[in-house]
Protein backbone atom coordinates (compact mmCIF):
# COMPACT_ATOMS: atom_id res chain seq x y z
CA UNK A 1 0.00 0.00 0.00
CA UNK A 2 1.89 3.10 -1.21
CA UNK A 3 -0.46 5.31 0.77
CA UNK A 4 0.55 3.79 4.11
CA UNK A 5 3.92 2.27 3.14
CA UNK A 6 2.83 -1.14 4.37
CA UNK A 7 3.43 -4.61 2.93
CA UNK A 8 0.90 -7.44 3.20
CA UNK A 9 2.11 -11.00 2.45
CA UNK A 10 -0.10 -12.63 -0.19
CA UNK A 11 1.64 -15.89 -1.01
CA UNK A 12 4.94 -17.64 -0.24
CA UNK A 13 6.31 -20.05 -2.88
CA UNK A 14 7.73 -23.42 -1.92
CA UNK A 15 11.16 -23.56 -0.32
CA UNK A 16 13.93 -23.40 -2.89
CA UNK A 17 11.71 -21.64 -5.42
CA UNK A 18 12.52 -17.96 -5.93
CA UNK A 19 9.85 -15.78 -7.54
CA UNK A 20 11.11 -13.42 -10.25
CA UNK A 21 8.17 -11.77 -12.01
CA UNK A 22 4.36 -11.71 -11.87
CA UNK A 23 1.33 -10.36 -13.71
CA UNK A 24 -2.41 -10.50 -13.14
CA UNK A 25 -4.46 -12.26 -15.80
CA UNK A 26 -7.95 -11.13 -16.84
CA UNK A 27 -9.52 -13.46 -14.24
CA UNK A 28 -7.60 -11.93 -11.35
CA UNK A 29 -5.17 -14.84 -11.03
CA UNK A 30 -1.49 -14.16 -10.46
CA UNK A 31 0.80 -15.63 -13.11
CA UNK A 32 4.37 -15.91 -11.84
CA UNK A 33 7.64 -17.57 -12.73
CA UNK A 34 10.32 -19.19 -10.61
CA UNK A 35 13.71 -18.30 -12.03
CA UNK A 36 15.53 -21.00 -10.07
CA UNK A 37 12.85 -23.64 -10.67
CA UNK A 38 12.42 -22.68 -14.36
CA UNK A 39 8.64 -23.03 -14.10
CA UNK A 40 5.57 -20.84 -14.56
CA UNK A 41 2.54 -21.06 -12.26
CA UNK A 42 -0.87 -19.48 -11.73
CA UNK A 43 -2.07 -18.60 -8.24
CA UNK A 44 -5.75 -18.04 -7.45
CA UNK A 45 -5.90 -15.47 -4.59
CA UNK A 46 -9.46 -16.51 -3.70
CA UNK A 47 -8.91 -20.26 -3.38
CA UNK A 48 -5.18 -20.24 -2.68
CA UNK A 49 -4.67 -22.92 -5.32
CA UNK A 50 -1.38 -22.95 -7.26
CA UNK A 51 -1.46 -24.57 -10.70
CA UNK A 52 1.66 -25.35 -12.77
CA UNK A 53 1.37 -23.73 -16.20
CA UNK A 54 4.64 -24.39 -18.07
CA UNK A 55 8.13 -25.82 -17.52
CA UNK A 56 10.60 -24.11 -19.82
CA UNK A 57 13.99 -24.72 -18.25
CA UNK A 58 16.72 -22.13 -18.04
CA UNK A 59 16.91 -19.05 -15.85
CA UNK A 60 13.57 -17.32 -16.32
CA UNK A 61 13.01 -13.56 -16.14
CA UNK A 62 10.21 -11.07 -16.73
CA UNK A 63 6.57 -11.59 -17.72
CA UNK A 64 4.19 -9.41 -19.74
CA UNK A 65 0.48 -10.01 -20.22
CA UNK A 66 -0.40 -9.56 -23.88
CA UNK A 67 -3.24 -7.26 -24.99
CA UNK A 68 -5.46 -10.25 -25.88
CA UNK A 69 -5.38 -11.37 -22.25
CA UNK A 70 -5.02 -14.99 -23.39
CA UNK A 71 -1.22 -15.21 -23.56
CA UNK A 72 1.87 -13.94 -21.75
CA UNK A 73 5.39 -13.31 -22.94
CA UNK A 74 8.23 -14.60 -20.75
CA UNK A 75 11.91 -13.74 -21.09
CA UNK A 76 14.72 -16.17 -20.32
CA UNK A 77 18.05 -14.97 -19.05
CA UNK A 78 19.39 -18.51 -19.39
CA UNK A 79 19.00 -19.01 -23.13
CA UNK A 80 18.14 -15.57 -24.53
CA UNK A 81 14.69 -16.56 -25.71
CA UNK A 82 11.31 -14.89 -25.26
CA UNK A 83 8.46 -17.38 -25.03
CA UNK A 84 4.75 -16.92 -25.74
CA UNK A 85 2.61 -19.00 -23.36
CA UNK A 86 -1.08 -19.80 -23.75
CA UNK A 87 -2.76 -19.19 -20.38
CA UNK A 88 -5.53 -21.72 -20.99
CA UNK A 89 -3.38 -24.77 -21.74
CA UNK A 90 0.24 -23.83 -20.97
CA UNK A 91 1.45 -24.46 -24.51
CA UNK A 92 4.52 -22.38 -25.34
CA UNK A 93 6.39 -21.30 -28.45
CA UNK A 94 9.56 -19.31 -29.03
CA UNK A 95 8.61 -15.74 -29.97
CA UNK A 96 12.10 -14.22 -30.16
CA UNK A 97 15.75 -15.28 -29.75
CA UNK A 98 18.58 -12.90 -28.90
CA UNK A 99 21.44 -13.08 -31.41
CA UNK A 100 24.70 -11.30 -32.06
CA UNK A 101 27.52 -10.74 -29.58
CA UNK A 102 27.74 -9.86 -25.89
CA UNK A 103 25.49 -11.07 -23.08
CA UNK A 104 22.84 -12.99 -25.03
CA UNK A 105 19.95 -12.72 -22.60
CA UNK A 106 16.47 -11.23 -22.58
CA UNK A 107 14.91 -9.56 -19.57
CA UNK A 108 12.38 -6.73 -19.16
CA UNK A 109 9.18 -6.86 -21.22
CA UNK A 110 6.34 -4.34 -21.45
CA UNK A 111 3.41 -3.41 -23.66
CA UNK A 112 2.22 0.19 -23.93
CA UNK A 113 -1.47 1.04 -23.81
CA UNK A 114 -1.47 1.23 -27.61
CA UNK A 115 -0.09 -2.28 -28.03
CA UNK A 116 3.56 -1.47 -28.73
CA UNK A 117 6.01 -4.03 -27.32
CA UNK A 118 9.43 -3.28 -25.82
CA UNK A 119 12.13 -5.54 -24.36
CA UNK A 120 15.51 -5.32 -22.61
CA UNK A 121 18.22 -7.38 -24.31
CA UNK A 122 21.88 -8.17 -23.61
CA UNK A 123 21.88 -6.04 -20.41
CA UNK A 124 22.61 -3.10 -22.72
CA UNK A 125 19.76 -2.58 -25.19
CA UNK A 126 16.09 -1.66 -25.29
CA UNK A 127 14.29 -2.70 -28.45
CA UNK A 128 10.82 -2.31 -29.90
CA UNK A 129 9.52 -5.64 -31.23
CA UNK A 130 6.75 -6.40 -33.68
CA UNK A 131 4.18 -8.28 -31.55
CA UNK A 132 3.11 -10.37 -34.55
CA UNK A 133 6.45 -11.80 -35.64
CA UNK A 134 9.13 -10.72 -33.14
CA UNK A 135 11.05 -8.62 -35.64
CA UNK A 136 13.10 -5.75 -34.18
CA UNK A 137 11.67 -2.37 -35.20
CA UNK A 138 13.99 0.02 -33.31
CA UNK A 139 16.95 -0.28 -30.93
CA UNK A 140 18.58 1.93 -28.30
CA UNK A 141 22.03 0.78 -27.20
CA UNK A 142 24.31 1.89 -24.38
CA UNK A 143 21.86 1.09 -21.56
CA UNK A 144 24.09 0.06 -18.67
CA UNK A 145 22.66 -2.98 -16.89
CA UNK A 146 19.23 -2.89 -18.58
CA UNK A 147 16.89 -5.06 -16.48
CA UNK A 148 13.17 -4.43 -15.86
CA UNK A 149 10.80 -2.29 -17.95
CA UNK A 150 7.78 -0.20 -16.94
CA UNK A 151 5.45 1.98 -19.00
CA UNK A 152 3.52 4.90 -17.52
CA UNK A 153 0.40 5.67 -19.54
CA UNK A 154 0.08 9.10 -17.90
CA UNK A 155 3.54 10.37 -18.86
CA UNK A 156 3.80 8.16 -21.95
CA UNK A 157 7.33 7.22 -20.93
CA UNK A 158 9.26 3.95 -20.61
CA UNK A 159 11.33 3.39 -17.47
CA UNK A 160 14.24 0.95 -17.49
CA UNK A 161 15.63 -0.43 -14.24
CA UNK A 162 19.43 -0.48 -14.27
CA UNK A 163 21.80 -2.81 -12.44
CA UNK A 164 24.03 0.26 -12.26
CA UNK A 165 22.05 1.81 -9.39
CA UNK A 166 19.43 3.92 -11.12
CA UNK A 167 16.98 3.96 -14.01
CA UNK A 168 16.64 5.26 -17.56
CA UNK A 169 13.73 7.20 -19.04
CA UNK A 170 12.85 6.70 -22.72
CA UNK A 171 10.26 8.46 -24.86
CA UNK A 172 8.88 5.69 -27.12
CA UNK A 173 7.84 8.33 -29.66
CA UNK A 174 11.41 9.67 -29.81
CA UNK A 175 13.22 6.35 -29.65
CA UNK A 176 16.73 7.70 -30.06
CA UNK A 177 18.21 8.05 -26.58
CA UNK A 178 17.73 7.27 -22.88
CA UNK A 179 18.19 9.64 -19.93
CA UNK A 180 19.78 8.14 -16.80
CA UNK A 181 18.69 9.00 -13.25
CA UNK A 182 21.18 7.93 -10.60
CA UNK A 183 19.87 6.87 -7.21
CA UNK A 184 23.27 7.09 -5.56
CA UNK A 185 22.91 8.32 -2.01
CA UNK A 186 19.26 7.28 -1.75
CA UNK A 187 19.75 3.51 -1.97
CA UNK A 188 22.47 1.23 -0.52
CA UNK A 189 25.71 1.18 -2.49
CA UNK A 190 25.82 -1.62 -5.03
CA UNK A 191 22.03 -1.90 -5.33
CA UNK A 192 20.60 -3.21 -8.59
CA UNK A 193 17.28 -1.76 -9.80
CA UNK A 194 15.17 -4.50 -11.32
CA UNK A 195 12.05 -2.50 -12.11
CA UNK A 196 10.54 0.95 -11.73
CA UNK A 197 6.89 1.58 -10.88
CA UNK A 198 5.25 4.96 -11.25
CA UNK A 199 2.09 6.07 -9.51
CA UNK A 200 2.97 9.60 -8.52
CA UNK A 201 6.05 8.03 -6.94
CA UNK A 202 9.10 6.24 -8.24
CA UNK A 203 9.06 2.72 -6.83
CA UNK A 204 12.05 0.45 -7.28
Amino acid sequence: DIGTNTLTPVYSPAAGSSLDSLVFDTKGNIVYDSDSGAQVFTYNPTTGIVTPLANLGGHLGDLALEPSGTTVLLSSRGNGKIYRINLSNGQSSVFFTVTGTGQLQSDGLIYTNTGRLFACLKLSEVVELNPANGQIINTITGINGADGLTYNSTTGMLYVGSNNGGFYTIDPNNFTHADFTSLAGTIPAGSQIDGVGTAGHYLY
